[in-house]
């Protein structure tokens, strides 16, 4: 239960509230913002389980035995969904093109804001997750640097993303 004696959403419900209020005031195209979903689901069933009690696991495993599918995101509640948000943004789970990496850095740090000022996570337990994620984000994030000497090769997954990767 919240505070406000409610029971709290599941990662499905945040999920699904967060990207159709994405859709309908963002100008993403409607096909990457889907596929953007789809990916960021697919990255908490993988890693999500990495965070959560052994009682939690159990019941996940209970539940996939009769419905395997997003099983996760149907079962936990939403202060489950901020812990693996960093991996999201992890070079295994980033997008390959640079607009639709673009997007996915720049939509993440949006849910994460979303979620922090909804009140629908306890913000003091899940305060390291947060930094986590934000430490990511910012090694990620578009911002022009003022840095002497040469410059440091970056991987393709771990570079920055800048107006000049796009198509």
């Amino acid at each position: 239960m919240s505070r406000r004696n409610q029971p709290q959403p599941t990662v499905d419900d945040i999920l699904r509230e967060f990207f159709a209020q994405q859709r309908q005031s963002r100008p993403i195209r409607e096909d990457r913002s889907l596929r953007l979903e789809a990916h960021l689901r697919s990255c908490i069933e993988a890693c999500g389980p990495d965070y959560i009690s052994e009682e939690w696991w159990l019941m996940l495993e209970i539940e996939r035995c009769f419905e395997p599918k997003d099983t996760f995101a149907r079962l936990l509640p939403a202060d489950f969904l901020l812990p693996p948000m960093h991996d999201f943004l992890s070079p295994e789970w980033l997008f390959d093109h640079g607009t639709d990496r673009l997007v996915q850095v720049n939509h993440s740090y949006r849910l994460v804001c979303w979620l922090c000022s909804s009140g629908s996570v306890n913000l003091r337990a899940l305060r390291p997750s947060i930094i986590q994620f934000m430490i990511r984000h910012d090694e990620l994030a578009v911002r022009p640097r003022a840095h002497k000497g040469p410059d440091r090769l970056l991987q393709p997954a771990d570079a920055p993303i800048t107006r000049e990767d796009l198509p």
